[in-house]
């Protein structure tokens, strides 16, 4: 019994870490704005602990595991950092030239095992942050789901 309920918790658990918004879904953009999507593929490696996304200086909020977050921005030179340091994610930025009336899509993953230490039972991993091919991106985000506040959207 005492298994079942471990079990039960923990899928809970692992539920409560994951984006839980609609399914994506492009949004319009207007001819003097550009569209930025920034995506987070699914992953058990560190699946509960979200990075903060920040843009030209400004916390955006978290990226959830299997989530992603967009934003409106007005044509021009844009800086995106990804980070949180208390959590193990070390900071990574991105500068994007965006024009006006496209769509833009930038990846942060979890890649490959770097290091662990057995005595401390810890492991490190690097972190990707990348621009990403339309095409390609649109394949990837299309099955993740919103993971701002359902009230920005």
């Amino acid at each position: 019994m005492k298994k079942i309920i471990l079990s039960v918790l923990s899928i809970f658990l692992l539920a409560s870490c994951a984006a839980n918004g609609p399914v994506f879904k492009k949004e319009a953009v207007a001819d003097n704005d550009s569209m930025l999507y920034i995506y987070r593929p699914n992953n058990m490696v560190n699946c509960c602990v979200a990075p903060n996304v920040e843009i030209n200086g400004i916390n955006q909020g978290p990226l959830k595991n299997g989530g992603y977050l967009f934003f409106k921005l007005p044509a021009g030179k844009h800086k995106i950092k990804i980070a949180n340091k208390s959590a193990g994610f070390y900071e990574l930025s991105l500068e994007l030239e965006l024009k006006a009336g496209e769509e833009y899509y930038a990846k942060w993953s979890v890649g490959d095992l770097e290091s662990v230490d057995f005595m401390l039972r810890t492991s490190k991993y690097s972190y990707n942050l990348a621009s990403v091919d339309n095409s390609k991106a649109i394949s990837e985000i299309s099955s993740l789901k919103y993971s701002g506040s359902l009230q920005n959207r």
